[in-house]
């Protein structure tokens, strides 16, 4: 619980930072077909296609999972983004905690996107297997450095590791 919150505070002050951070300007926007999400009142999901390295075209693509729960109200401010912090962590399976919060404040006038990035929630996860000693992942913050190394090994066949990191997912964006 305590580390969910704590991904969750660094979350709402990352949010909180662009939220008054000065425009961007849109170089290479595109449209994402939205839908009503199920389960959350009010909120749209789409996909959004990104390249695995954005230096490369023709290259492979990755579907991005975006949730928005728009503005109540037009003519609002910029949207809020909220990117969740764990590794893994799905940043549109916080939605629901989100909009039950106090954040939800921001909601009048602004929209609150969530965007799973790059190999986390529905966005091309990188998983690897569940330890099969159970007592050999809670014994050692690294859990089973063998098993380590073979989840390395897999992920490499099916994706370019080097290209899932935080200043390219920020490209994403």
């Amino acid at each position: 619980r305590r580390v969910w919150r704590r991904a969750h505070i660094c979350g709402l002050l990352v949010a909180a930072c662009l939220a008054f951070a000065a425009p961007a300007t849109l170089t290479n926007a595109r449209s994402i077909q939205m839908r009503p999400c199920p389960g959350l009142e009010g909120a749209r999901c789409g996909r959004a296609s990104v390249p695995e390295d954005h230096g490369v075209r023709p290259g492979r693509t990755l579907g991005l999972s975006v949730l928005v729960l728009p503005a109540s109200r037009a003519g609002g401010s910029d949207p809020v983004f909220f990117f969740a912090g764990g590794p893994g962590e799905a940043a549109t399976r916080a939605a629901p905690t989100i909009a039950s919060t106090d954040f939800r404040r921001l909601n009048p006038t602004r929209d609150i996107v969530f965007i799973d990035q790059r190999g986390t929630g529905d966005s091309a996860p990188l998983t690897c297997p569940p330890p099969s000693d159970p007592q050999a992942y809670f014994g050692n913050v690294l859990g089973d450095a063998e098993a380590l190394v073979a989840c390395r090994a897999a992920l490499e066949t099916q994706a370019d590791l080097t290209k899932y990191v935080t200043s390219i997912a920020a490209d994403d964006v």
